[in-house]
């Protein structure tokens, strides 16, 4: 299931198995950027996404934490066994 952030009032991001899309609205029109996963192929089922200001950042089915800026930047594992299906941030990052 896709999940949805929204980065200011006029786009938002959209995470799922093999799915990063940018969003952008237009008018009355909704434009639409993908993500490529690059050397992440393997680890592409994004499960959660959370906007933080310039940085957005996914959780993935392989328990690692993805930073993206058009693809992924950084990936830090945090679990080896379970999925990173929720993100929450408490101050700035």
């Amino acid at each position: 299931m896709p999940a949805v952030a929204w980065v200011d009032e006029k786009s938002f991001i959209t995470v799922g198995p093999k799915l990063y899309a940018t969003w952008n609205v237009k008018k009355k029109a909704l434009e639409k950027k993908k993500g490529q996963f690059g050397k992440q192929r393997d680890d592409n089922i994004l499960i959660c996404v959370m906007v933080d200001g310039p940085s957005i950042y996914c959780g993935t089915s392989k328990g690692n934490l993805q930073l993206w800026k058009g693809k992924p930047t950084k990936v830090v594992k945090l679990h080896k066994k379970k999925s990173l299906d929720a993100i929450h941030c408490t101050e700035k990052l």
